[in-house]
């Protein structure tokens, strides 16, 4: 399930080689597909001529002479939501000092999700709400960025030590990801039936419960205490370390 940020025939390809199954919300404006003859899909016009609220359309991604055979199921957006995007549509144009073109208008009051996947096995319903649980994944992101920190790494981008950092807040959030199954259940969170609630307190109190326990100066391994010490020390400046002038230093001596 990917949003309209991947809409990369390359990398589609790259999935479809692999038998991976695609479900995308398709953006008309990025990336281009195309019929069984190899023609470009007009999708204003496909939009137009479909009169009831969802069609299937067969659709085609190209790249370097390779194909990959798929399906954009196309949902009508409810008048108040078509209604929003269209405001938003002529929003982005005025800024830009353009007139809204009839096509994009058009194309804003409806949904369209290009799939892999058989309409056979998932229909055009089914695709629109599948691709909706999508946002589930982005808050999953969210959480780990907004109670881990995961996204903050005190390293280098591509350098070994940020590879170390990540690593270890990957291994942060699977330990706190465990323990929040175990105390709840593996079904507090399950999206193949009604959710009793979400993560979000219970990775909050969880979070302190481990940070305790990593902290915790009773699970140290004081045989390693100068080489810790080693790695906290300052990190070479150009300015020293600033220190009592020795003449100051006397005079205390001299007070002892």
């Amino acid at each position: 399930l990917i949003d309209r940020g991947y809409n990369q025939p390359s990398q589609l390809l790259e999935q479809g080689a692999k038998n991976v199954c695609v479900v995308l919300r398709y953006n008309p404006h990025g990336m281009t597909l195309y019929d069984d003859q190899g023609k470009k899909i007009d999708w204003s016009q496909q939009l137009k001529d479909c009169s009831g609220a969802s069609c299937c359309v067969p659709a085609r991604v190209a790249h370097e002479g390779e194909y990959l055979e798929g399906w954009v199921h196309a949902s009508r957006l409810p008048e108040e939501q078509a209604a929003q995007a269209r405001r938003r549509v002529r929003a982005n144009a005025k800024k830009k000092g353009r007139t809204a073109q009839t096509k994009t208008l058009l194309m804003a009051g409806w949904m369209l999700v290009f799939t892999t996947v058989a309409p056979e096995i998932l229909s055009t319903t089914v695709i629109a709400e599948l691709y909706r649980v999508r946002w589930q994944v982005e808050l999953v992101i969210k959480r780990l960025k907004s109670l881990l920190d995961i996204d903050r790494l005190r390293a280098r981008e591509g350098s070994a030590l940020a590879s170390l950092y990540l690593h270890g807040k990957l291994l942060y959030a699977w330990v706190v990801e465990r323990r929040a199954r175990r105390r709840c259940g593996e079904a507090w969170m399950r999206l193949d039936g009604p959710r009793q609630a979400t993560w979000w307190r219970v990775w909050k109190l969880i979070k302190q419960e481990v940070a305790i326990m990593i902290s915790w100066g009773g699970q140290w391994n004081f045989e390693r205490w100068e080489q810790c010490l080693a790695v906290m020390q300052e990190r070479p400046r150009r300015r020293t370390l600033q220190t009592l002038p020795d003449r100051v230093n006397r005079l205390i001596a001299s007070c002892q």
